[in-house]
């Protein structure tokens, strides 16, 4: 607490009070007001110190799933050396991304963050192979030694026959109901962490869990988002079956969602290029389109450059690859915001915006929407065809089948300490 002087007295003000009156003086009539909050899960006494949202970045930041995002690794590639991606990094990323955009926008950093930080929690090791080769396991269409009994009549009797579910009745029923890591981000933060005696998980904010789900497309009508989340926050948020992509009510929410596949676009190429899959000049002679051409005169100035500098550079290739990225990088989050903003100046017709929302405000201009859709395509079809790749992806999936087998056949390995004692 501290003291202000006001009216030749001294009043007490919450630090956490004035904090967010701070924000309806300068951030857009947009943004998520941390004092307008959906709250929790399970009601707390608000902080004196801290928003609910820093709150919950902070929270997000020192949990153990956090720190287990160094070990899963990013690149499509064998890791080698001391400078390769892994979801952390790329989670970080994510983050500087989000913020500057957010900041552009007057939009709220801190529920940016919180969600940035905690969209990628549950993801598997190997990249979407690995979450790929998970999801055709519980749903069925790879068989990893799951066992399921059904109990079917003896011809009327009162005796009842056991029978083993097919595979193929396991994948027409998904009994497992597949795998999709922005599930799993959303179950760890409100159930599967465990820092507080009060409740399971993290009892994060709404907004950051409804921005953590709706980061990426949802299946929701394949996998059960009951199986991952309690009806208390899907009473909370709204859900349109009808539609493949969920668009998440906040801004914030969208800027993450962007960021991501900003972040993405950066790893494809700078990955492409760093392994040898794709050379720069083919990158190049990728670009001599009409839709790229901004894009190709800024990196052909940039490696113009580098090649006249009077600098001494000790590995120019590696220089030029790194410009690359940042370059199209800063290309993408340019024309998101320019657009953004004329989208938000649009939108002061609509009303403010609240959880029902479902138009998408922060967005690719159309010219800027096809470059990237062009540059995802034209970066992994290089990959795809790539042997080394293939290679990693297989082995990506026979180490997860091979883990879920022992897990599944020998559960006490799973658990070992408190953990054990406890499912004892």
């Amino acid at each position: 607490l501290k003291l202000v002087f006001q009216c030749g007295r001294h009043i007490q003000m919450n630090i956490r009070e004035e904090q967010e009156k701070r924000e309806h003086l300068i951030f857009s009539p947009y943004a998520s007001f941390s004092d307008e909050s959906r709250g929790r899960d399970r009601d707390e006494e608000p902080c004196p110190m801290r928003t609910i949202y820093q709150r919950d970045r902070d929270r997000i930041i020192h949990c153990k799933t956090f720190r287990r995002l160094k070990h899963k690794t990013q690149v499509f590639l064998a890791p080698e050396g001391d400078h390769y991606r892994t979801r952390l990094t790329h989670t970080l990323e994510v983050a500087q991304i989000a913020r500057s955009i957010a900041r552009a926008l007057n939009l709220n950093e801190d529920l940016t963050e919180a969600i940035a930080l905690g969209h990628d929690l549950g993801h598997t090791p190997f990249g979407h192979q690995g979450e790929r080769t998970l999801d055709d396991i519980l749903s069925g269409k790879i068989d990893a030694g799951i066992i399921l009994v059904k109990h079917e009549d003896n011809k009327g009797l009162n005796e009842k026959k056991c029978s083993k579910i097919s595979t193929e009745d396991l994948l027409q029923k998904r009994c497992f109901g597949g795998f999709k890591h922005n599930y799993q981000s959303a179950r760890i933060l409100t159930e599967l962490e465990e820092k507080y005696k009060e409740h399971p998980g993290l009892n994060v904010s709404v907004q950051v869990v409804e921005g953590v789900l709706k980061h990426t497309k949802l299946k929701l009508n394949e996998i059960e988002i009951s199986d991952f989340l309690s009806e208390e926050y899907i009473s909370k948020i709204k859900f349109n079956k009808g539609k493949e992509v969920q668009v998440c009510s906040s801004l914030e929410g969208q800027v993450v969602a962007i960021a991501d596949e900003i972040a993405q676009r950066g790893h494809d190429v700078d990955d492409a290029l760093t392994s040898g899959v794709m050379t720069i000049n083919e990158l190049l002679d990728r670009f001599a389109i009409e839709k790229c051409s901004v894009l190709r005169s800024r990196i052909e100035e940039e490696i113009e450059n580098i090649n006249n500098s009077a600098y001494s550079i000790v590995d120019r290739e590696e220089l030029k690859t790194a410009r690359i990225v940042s370059i199209i990088i800063n290309y993408f989050v340019e024309n998101t915001i320019k657009h953004s903003v004329e989208n938000i100046d649009n939108y002061q017709y609509l009303g403010e915006i609240t959880m029902d929302n479902e138009i998408k405000i922060i967005e690719f201009p159309e010219d800027v929407e096809k470059v990237n859709d062009y540059l995802e395509k034209v970066v992994q079809k290089k990959v795809i065809c790539n042997s080394e790749v293939a290679r990693a992806d297989y082995n990506a999936s026979m180490i997860v089948q091979t883990l879920f087998k022992k897990y599944y056949c020998n559960p006490i390995h799973s658990f070992c300490g408190k953990y054990y004692e406890r499912w004892i």
